[in-house]
């Protein structure tokens, strides 16, 4: 099994290919776009992207781009990185970090370092580069991170792992067909009719029984003429209920168009 992971190899969606994972072939990949290109011109290759953090909540740009490239879910993996506060000497004015890791260790560090000017950087690359490169930069790290790169730990216990899951996906462009409780679908309608449309949509769900846990507006491109929307539903894609919804608003009305997404599977013992 060969894994695509987000990011450098110290990454949170690398930790959870090695937890998850160990035997699996894994290949650091920098841009999502190349990700998911990668996995579409090779059927065997998986990928694990984040999809949920403490944060931000529901990455719906993520769940967008893995719409777009016709890619499934096959699982959903948590991640809960144990931070520090990390830097090569003492003598420190900033601290970087990414938006998710201060949101989990914001309450630490508003108390313990509020003098200091707090500085949010995209990913954790830029975070490990301000800190190699100036001495007066502490970063909010992993802990292992920050003892791979040989930096003094000046506060740990930033974070409640409990409290700080980030939730990643497993993902291949061939659907998992062993999701069974909660399953993820992708409806794509025209703008201009979106109103309408979503009320019609919502009533076959109603009328099949089909419970629906959370509706996400997914993001537009500049002047795109579609609207999307991701829906978190009750049981298994495959039921026939689930079916006669599809074929309804596909077949019958012809008001949307919808890919299954996938979903958990708990293989792993994950919980929501």
């Amino acid at each position: 099994m060969q894994i695509l992971t987000l990011g450098p190899k110290f990454s949170g969606s690398y930790k959870i290919a090695e937890k998850y994972f160990p035997n699996s072939i894994k290949t650091p990949t920098e841009n999502p776009e190349d990700l998911l290109n990668e996995i579409n011109n090779n059927k065997e290759l998986f990928a694990l992207v984040p999809i949920k953090n403490p944060a931000t909540g529901v990455s719906t740009s993520w769940l967008q781009r893995i719409i777009n490239h016709q890619a499934y879910i096959w699982d959903t993996l948590t991640y809960s990185p144990k931070l520090c506060l990390a830097s090569q000497s003492r003598e420190i004015t900033t601290i970087v970090t990414t938006p998710e890791y201060f949101e989990m260790s914001k309450t630490v560090i508003n108390k313990e370092f509020k003098k200091l000017r707090i500085f949010q950087v995209p990913d954790v690359k830029n975070t490990i580069e301000h800190c190699l490169y100036n001495k007066q930069v502490a970063g909010i790290l992993p802990i292992e991170l920050s003892q791979l790169l040989k930096l003094e730990s000046l506060a740990e216990h930033l974070n409640n792992p409990q409290e700080s899951q980030i939730t990643f996906a497993l993902i291949n462009t061939s659907p998992n067909h062993k999701i069974k409780n909660k399953s993820l679908i992708g409806i794509t309608f025209e703008q201009s009719k979106s109103t309408n449309h979503l009320l019609n949509i919502l009533h076959p769900f109603k009328e099949h029984n089909v419970e629906i846990y959370n509706v996400y507006s997914l993001p537009q491109k500049d002047k795109q003429e579609n609207q999307s929307f991701c829906f978190e539903i009750q049981g298994d894609l495959r039921q026939a209920r689930f079916r006669q919804i599809k074929v309804f608003l596909e077949r019958d009305l012809k008001i949307c168009q919808i890919h299954e997404l996938g979903g958990q599977t708990n293989m792993f013992g994950q919980q929501n």
